[in-house]
């Protein structure tokens, strides 16, 4: 556990569509700040509106990520998301389950909104490379984490933990308040 840098944050994007011009339609953060501390998570649904490149949203993926049509289009707009991410990360390095999927998405917001991250964005199997002997089993872990994107975004950190050889004290606890970065 030396070889990571506290808090660990995980960060799960979930796509418009199944194709390459997909866009992020939700963003989910989840914290860890100890090893002996609980998860927090946070997350929002991104509007596409004003994003004249941003077509309709598939409704399937609308549906299983439990993002309603009213709810969608009172979210707030990408460089919203994209500024209140860099408050939250600021200059941390942030793992994602989706590998290059994530960094497209990631991309797409942040063009949109024409803010620069402020973080590096990493794939969570980086942990695993450096802890092989514990990496077993991780990606069962990950992969049974389903729901809105806070819940996949802690099923990532849930994985990292097992790669860690640790477990936090609550595998998530109430949103985190947005304006108060860890």
């Amino acid at each position: 556990m030396n070889d990571i840098s506290w808090p660990v944050w995980t960060l799960e994007m979930t796509p418009s569509s199944g194709t390459s011009d997909s866009y992020p339609i939700e963003v989910g953060v989840a914290c860890w700040t100890s090893p002996t501390a609980s998860v927090t998570t946070w997350s929002t649904p991104i509007s596409p509106r004003g994003q004249g490149d941003w077509g309709e949203p598939n409704p399937l993926l609308l549906e299983r990520a439990g993002i309603t049509a009213a709810r969608l289009a009172s979210a707030p707009a990408p460089d919203e998301v994209a500024r209140q991410l860099n408050d939250i990360f600021m200059a941390a390095t942030v793992y994602g389950r989706g590998g290059t999927v994530d960094v497209h998405l990631a991309n797409r917001l942040n063009l949109a909104a024409r803010v620069w991250p402020s973080y590096s964005l990493r794939t969570w199997r980086d942990i695993c490379e450096r802890h092989q002997d514990r990496a077993s089993g991780a990606w069962d872990i990950v992969r049974a984490s389903d729901g809105d994107a806070a819940k996949k975004a802690s099923g990532t950190m849930m994985g990292i933990a097992h790669v860690l050889g640790c477990e936090p004290a609550c595998r998530s606890v109430p949103t985190m308040a947005v304006s108060l970065p860890i």
